[in-house]
């Protein structure tokens, strides 16, 4: 895991994932750590993941997520609903989710940006709330902290990361009901 300032970022790609986000494309990891180390203060305002790890844990906290600690850090528990199938609903084809896989996607880390890319996940009831139109599975999945670009307080806290591990498949819910 790379340190820039009190960011813990565990590695380029994620970095340079979250610059781009914003539209900016840095291909050198010394030039990312050093756009990094100029305009942070400005862009966490408006990309999560610039945020210090203070901030980070309070937008949790404030979020009803609880933060949990293991020997490889500190995590949450979340929620996602899948198809029936354990397929994605937005990426069927990219995405077949089994528990204990680990899996990765490019994340928006904008604030603002309420449905962008990234791995999604909620609270239990907003990703019911989520998957109710239709037949679907509840999972339970693990996500890092480190691993969170985003923490959508205007969309239910609805989280966007670049990876997370599925911890628990909950069965198949029926228009919200088990």
């Amino acid at each position: 895991m790379k340190k820039v300032y009190d960011l813990e970022i565990d590695d380029a790609y994620t970095m340079r994932s979250s610059l781009q986000s914003f539209g900016v494309i840095v291909e050198d990891e010394k030039l990312a750590k050093k756009f990094v180390e100029k305009y942070k203060n400005r862009f966490s305002e408006f990309i999560w993941i610039l945020k210090s790890k203070e901030e980070k844990e309070n937008d949790i906290k404030e979020a009803d997520y609880e933060i949990l600690e293991n020997e490889n850090g500190k995590y949450i528990l979340a929620y996602k609903a899948i198809r029936t199938d354990n397929k994605s609903f937005h990426d069927p084809n990219n995405y077949e989710y089994i528990v204990g896989k680990v899996y990765k996607s490019n994340c928006d880390c904008d604030i603002e940006d309420e449905n962008s890319y990234g791995l999604a996940a909620w609270d239990k009831e907003n990703a019911i709330e989520f998957g109710k139109s239709d037949n679907f599975k509840l999972i339970k999945v693990k996500i890092y902290i480190n691993d969170i670009g985003v923490i959508i307080k205007n969309n239910k806290n609805k989280i966007r990361c670049f990876k997370f591990k599925v911890v628990e498949d909950l069965g198949v819910y029926n228009n919200g009901n088990e």
